[in-house]
């Protein structure tokens, strides 16, 4: 198969971690094209000419749409997803070369405010998957797909000199509102020493800068974010907010009998945090339980094949 991935943005990266995947462990060949570079994400052709476009269309067996549903930034027009940036070249609505149609969705406000709205549209082209199990229950849809993680990138590793004297709590919102920083930041009195780090900017300074912290802080919207897999892979222990469906469907998925993840919510974020600036000892068994688990079960060479087969709709 020849599969193109489309999308406005590239999310947290995912479209470049997708298509590098399928060309390192399949025999299909990906690409992604993406109109923005947003925190310079690998993987992606950024804004290519229009024949280019075109033509990777027009051999493309499946078109895969990474939807962020960013309507306001689409050209200021009535657009009402992002494959709507790409009907000039081809009607997708009417897909007259049957090429297989599927639009990823990855947790948008625009989506949870108004679900059917799209997924009305995006049902009568072709089928819908979502990268995190929350978005099954909002969207009525049947099909999770995990994020695909390279663990073993370098980038990704644990770091090994990682000895920091005052715990390093990092953070990496991409949205502070909807990633809960407020919540983070606003510590009761009490509690232990520790740094907390904000980052921000660009993907490569951002894995860096990361790699060096000992307790990830991802977020509380009842969903992981890619911020809390990257720091599992790196063997740092992941807080964020999961209920009980997620952790279900997660096991189920993944045939596995645990997850790693550290559950938190607003009432007991700050005893987490403080409990493992405390104990070094279980941040590292954590930390160590997470790589462990990444490595078994959140496999990018195991992942991409779940990802081969809804292309060819075995899902």
């Amino acid at each position: 198969m020849k599969i193109l991935i489309l999308g406005w943005i590239d999310p947290a990266g995912v479209a470049g971690n997708q298509v590098n995947a399928i060309n390192k462990y399949t025999e299909h060949r990906a690409m992604s094209i993406t109109a923005i570079d947003n925190q310079g994400y690998e993987g992606s052709f950024i804004n290519p000419s229009t024949a280019f476009i075109q033509e990777a269309i027009d051999n493309a067996d499946v078109v895969h749409f990474n939807s962020v549903l960013k309507d306001a930034h689409i050209k200021g027009t009535e657009i009402k997803d992002d494959y709507s940036a790409f009907e000039k070249f081809y009607d997708f609505e009417k897909n007259k070369d049957g090429k297989h149609i599927v639009t990823e969705y990855h947790g948008s406000i625009n989506l949870r405010d108004n679900p059917s709205y799209y997924t009305k549209r995006h049902y009568e082209v072709g089928d819908i998957i979502v990268s995190t199990p929350d978005l099954l229950q909002v969207c009525g849809c049947k099909t999770y797909m995990p994020n695909i993680v390279p663990i073993w990138k370098h980038s990704y590793l644990p770091n090994p000199k990682r000895d920091n004297k005052i715990p390093i709590l990092i953070h990496a919102p991409t949205n502070r509102e909807m990633k809960n920083t407020a919540d983070l930041i606003n510590s009761p009195p009490g509690m232990p020493q520790f740094n907390i780090q904000i980052l921000s900017g660009m993907h490569n300074e951002v894995m860096e800068a990361k790699q060096c912290g000992d307790i990830c802080f991802d977020q509380m919207q009842n969903m992981y974010g890619m911020n809390a897999l990257e720091a599992m892979s790196m063997g740092i222990p992941a807080l964020t907010g999961l209920d009980e469906f997620n952790v279900k469907t997660i096991m189920e998925t993944l045939e596995c009998s645990f997850t790693p993840f550290v559950r938190v919510d607003k009432e007991t974020l700050h005893t987490a945090i403080a409990e493992l600036v405390y104990n070094k000892e279980a941040r590292e068994d954590i930390g160590r339980m997470s790589r462990e688990w990444m490595e078994e079960y959140w496999n990018d060479r195991i992942l991409v094949n779940r990802l081969i087969n809804i292309y060819r709709g075995d899902y």
